[in-house]
């Protein structure tokens, strides 16, 4: 009697320590979904400029944010007022939008993902829109189809894997506590991934062309010569 009390004081002890460990790693899972763990730190996004020309603007990169909308993760760009990725809870949509007053509503949209399930695991990650069509918010306040819209996570984990190859650049990774890593070009390449050569150092107009005419009379300059290392 006593050896089976003791086998069945031994089998509880093992269930409630599997228990246990299942809703401790079930928790720590859950609390690093809920803070974006598993999210991409950075994407590129591009907006189709067909119908709303100011979408054009919006393309290059958007950085994770510890600011949250609707208990999903945001994205903006990396400068004061630039645009906003973020999930409008009362839309059901991830959408794109620019602050008012210095006030983010991602509720107050340019464009927007098709309507998401609320419930769907889906809704928290922002690349999952990718395989269905945006729309772009009319001045009439209707939805109108975004012709073209592009996503993808630009995380940079390694040179050959993000940066072309260690031929075209260096992924530099960001401080433990600020920053974002990124690729670090070498001479003759560009591009957030190093994916572009470098273009033609001289433009020559051809001489059988009438070239740049001046208002007045004369001509512009028939050689241009590609300016490095300028903000323009």
């Amino acid at each position: 009697c006593a050896n089976a009390y003791n086998a069945t004081i031994i089998s509880i002890a093992y269930f409630v320590v599997l228990l246990a460990a299942f809703f401790t790693g079930y928790g720590i899972i859950f609390w690093y979904q809920h803070g974006g763990k598993y999210l991409c730190d950075q994407i590129f996004s591009q907006f189709g400029d067909e119908a709303l020309p100011t979408l054009g603007t919006f393309t290059g990169l958007f950085y994770r944010q510890n600011q949250q909308f609707g208990r999903r993760s945001s994205y903006r760009e990396y400068q004061p007022a630039g645009a906003l990725l973020a999930y409008c809870e009362k839309d059901t949509r991830w959408t794109l939008s620019l602050p008012d007053d210095e006030i983010w509503d991602p509720c107050n949209w340019l464009a927007a993902s098709q309507v998401i399930d609320d419930k769907s695991s889906k809704s928290f990650d922002l690349l999952s829109t990718t395989s269905s069509p945006w729309v772009i918010n009319t001045p009439t306040n209707g939805a109108a189809p975004l012709t073209h819209h592009f996503m993808a996570c630009n995380e940079c984990e390694n040179a050959e894997k993000s940066c072309g190859g260690k031929s075209r650049g260096e992924c530099e990774r960001a401080n433990e506590n600020e920053g974002f890593d990124q690729c670090k070009c070498h001479d003759g390449y560009y591009g957030v991934r190093c994916e572009y050569s470098d273009p033609c150092q001289t433009l020559e107009v051809n001489e059988r062309d009438k070239g740049f005419p001046k208002v007045g009379g004369g001509q512009f300059a028939s050689k241009y010569y590609r300016l490095k290392d300028a903000d323009t």
